[in-house]
């Protein structure tokens, strides 16, 4: 794992980003392709650590993926072979929960591992819908990973979701394919549909009722799909932007899914000047071109259903209420503690360590501001988001920071591509290539 050092600068940003592509759609893109006969093609998928672990995972499963350009994909769906060795997908918390649901309704028994940070984490809330459906899993203590699934026969039910999550939904989808009744999934408070777009696009019979989501199993058409580019990520470009003096980007081909903007949506009530330049549809999925300027933001409070909406942009939206005028309020966001680290925890360390007091909640936090950053040295947590959000406060310190094992960004961003007029590398050193 790398450090990077961050040194003091007049930072600003401006021209035109390329941000890397989208990892949730990427992820779905690949177990989806894998599940139908026939040949699939995916265009501009994300290459990266979590999104690697669970191609190579797919490959271990006897799916034939091969890169036939620079950026194409060409899976040869439903070719699934019993694996020779156990399958290990290391940090990657939506390939595991994901590709259970796969791997309950296959008709042999495979074994799967994780990284030691990921067998903490809470997994009881896809095993116990899993095992309702007729999933047979054995588990450690405590349900932890690793994890056994034997051959199964499957079954639909009607499974209330007891907490906001798209990769338990996700998961049960995935498995009711396996199934020969309608599955249905009721959610109280709706997350991001990637799956449930990706599946109309492969011909499903699969519509939502109120709060209800139902889907017949039948027939796949293989899926040809250009993955769009990921919100999550520029979410870190979005905050720089509007942070740092003089700042003026455009993000291109950003995924603009409306359960997955509520960033975008805080910020704008935070006065943060946000231009909408183009907005699309493409592979059922909306994009858009977005302007970022440089601004002055204020307070704001978050909670309930806007929650759901930006849960993984949370690390950042610390950052920008760190700079904010007035008191940030976060509430109802306990599935923070609950991601790769406990990510209300973690970034409280970190921030306090760069002189940000922020007040600690059990479902989220308080933050007073503008506050002024304090040069440190602090600790991704080998949390990607955790890792690009001190690099955006440490822009703003006087003097220079160290990130502790800032490769762990790799895990969701592969690549970015600046045009000549983007000041965003000067002056940035790491013993990684600048991405």
């Amino acid at each position: 794992m790398s450090d990077w050092k961050i040194e003091p600068h007049q930072w600003k940003m401006q021209g035109e980003i390329y941000i890397s592509p989208d990892k949730s759609i990427t992820h779905r893109a690949l177990l989806l392709a894998s599940l139908v006969d026939g040949i699939s093609y995916i265009h501009n998928p994300l290459m990266a650590g979590d999104t690697k672990s669970t191609l190579q995972t797919l490959q271990q499963l006897g799916i034939q993926i091969e890169k036939i350009s620079d950026n194409t994909l060409r899976v040869k769906g439903n070719t699934f072979q019993k694996p020779t060795k156990i399958l290990n997908l290391g940090n990657t918390g939506t390939g595991i929960r994901l590709l259970s649901g796969i791997l309950a309704g296959l008709p042999f028994k495979t074994r799967i591992d994780s990284s030691e940070q990921m067998r903490k984490r809470p997994m009881k809330r896809i095993l116990n819908p899993l095992r309702a459906m007729g999933a047979k899993i054995q588990t450690k203590q405590n349900d932890q990973l690793p994890w056994i699934f034997q051959p199964s026969v499957l079954h639909a039910i009607e499974y209330t979701m007891p907490i906001a999550s798209a990769q338990v939904k996700s998961c049960l989808l995935l498995a009711s394919l396996f199934t020969k009744e309608t599955m249905k999934i009721i959610e109280r408070i709706p997350t991001r549909d990637h799956t449930e777009r990706m599946l109309q696009l492969m011909g499903a019979k699969i519509w939502k009722e109120n709060h209800c989501i139902q889907l017949i199993p039948s027939s796949l058409q293989p899926l040809h799909i250009t993955i769009p580019n990921d919100f999550s990520s520029a979410a870190f470009f979005i905050v720089a932007a509007l942070l740092l003096p003089n700042s003026n980007i455009i993000l291109r081909n950003i995924n603009f899914n409306p359960t997955r903007i509520g960033l975008y949506h805080a910020l704008l009530a935070m006065g943060a000047n946000i231009k909408i330049l183009q907005l699309q549809t493409k592979y059922n999925e909306p994009i858009a071109d977005l302007q970022i300027q440089t601004s002055t933001l204020c307070s704001i409070s978050i909670q309930g259903s806007q929650v759901v909406d930006m849960i993984d942009e949370f690390p950042i939206f610390m950052i920008a209420a760190s700079q904010a005028h007035g008191v940030t309020t976060v509430h109802d966001a306990q599935e923070l503690r609950y991601k790769e680290t406990d990510r209300i925890a973690t970034m409280i360390q970190e921030l306090q360590k760069m002189n940000i007091f922020v007040q600690e909640y059990e479902d989220g936090f308080r933050i007073h501001g503008p506050q002024t950053p304090q040069a440190s040295q602090v600790y991704s947590h080998n949390d990607h988001r955790v890792a690009m959000s001190l690099i955006i406060l440490a822009m703003l310190a006087s003097k220079p920071s160290i990130i502790k094992d800032a490769s762990a960004i790799y895990d969701s961003l592969h690549s970015l591509s600046f045009n000549k007029n983007l000041s965003l590398n000067e002056n940035l050193s790491s013993n990684s290539d600048v991405y």
